[in-house]
């Protein structure tokens, strides 16, 4: 059995990874509405709509070589919709891409004699492909 390596899973932010990354988590969700009328009393299901997020975490470099901080940071200033893939780059891997995310979030933190590290949390709502 083969095991994925961590360390291969990525956030893309407009086609460019985020440079330095720790941690990274993909996640999908949706709710569920339930309607309910004399015909039918105990209510049916029906989904609502899909709400994903790329959260993570990065270190803080001067010259980073993909997307640093201050490339989040005009995101997230400028409110700016783009583009963003979570890939898997192992054999077996897998590219999950969406069209509509926002960067919702981003911290800076540093702790004397420590790394400086920042998060970020990329927030979109709808269909999602994953090949």
């Amino acid at each position: 059995m083969a095991i994925a390596n961590g360390t291969l899973m990525r956030a893309y932010p407009e086609g460019t990874a985020i440079s330095c990354e720790v941690t990274s988590t993909f996640d999908s969700s949706f709710s569920t509405d339930k309607t309910a009328c004399k015909d039918t009393p105990n209510g049916e299901l029906k989904p609502g709509p899909i709400d994903f997020s790329i959260s993570g975490e990065a270190l803080f470099e001067l010259s980073p070589a993909g997307q640093g901080f201050q490339d989040l940071m005009a995101l997230h200033i400028n409110k700016t919709e783009f583009l963003c893939n979570y890939i898997a780059s192992e054999a077996g891997g897998f590219t999950i891409a969406a069209a509509k995310t926002y960067l919702t979030q981003i911290s800076i933190t540093g702790g004397t004699e420590e790394s400086v590290r920042f998060n970020f949390t990329i927030t979109g709502s709808g269909d999602y492909t994953i090949s």
